[in-house]
């Protein structure tokens, strides 16, 4: 969303390209957006998701396998469990990810960096999340 209003602000003197934007803004994979979002470290640990809560993790996050399952094929059933466990230790910081996330809070902080660092602990959510940026 912020991404559009970036973009939006280059437009608004150009009412031809604002209604070029929102057609093809509307017309965008909303879902593999939230992903992005939500796979941001800097994002994780924004106020506003915080917010969110459980609302956010259940449904934004409940994404992220069919996105994985879509770009790379299924998984054997042991990655499956570990990309879903992997998932629930990224919204919680825990593990690897509270160790690493407390250096990634600047939006501007390059998420491959971060998923670079956890990719040993995390292989599949972190193949999912480079893929997705």
């Amino acid at each position: 969303m912020e991404q559009y209003g970036n973009l939006a602000t280059h437009f608004t003197d150009l009412p031809h390209m604002m209604d070029n934007l929102e057609y093809w803004w509307a017309e965008a994979d909303q879902k593999l957006f939230l992903v992005a979002y939500a796979l941001h470290p800097a994002r994780r640990l924004n106020h506003s998701n915080q917010k969110l809560g459980c609302a956010y993790s259940t449904s934004v996050v409940e994404y992220v396998c069919p996105y994985h399952k879509r770009f790379f094929g299924p998984l054997e059933a042991v990655d499956k469990q570990k990309l879903y466990s992997d998932r629930a230790r990224y919204l919680a910081g825990k593990g690897i990810f509270n160790i690493a996330l407390p250096n990634f809070t600047d939006p501007k902080d390059n998420p491959e960096e971060f998923w670079d660092l956890v990719q040993q602990s995390a292989p599949e959510l972190a193949r999912l999340a480079v893929h997705v940026f």
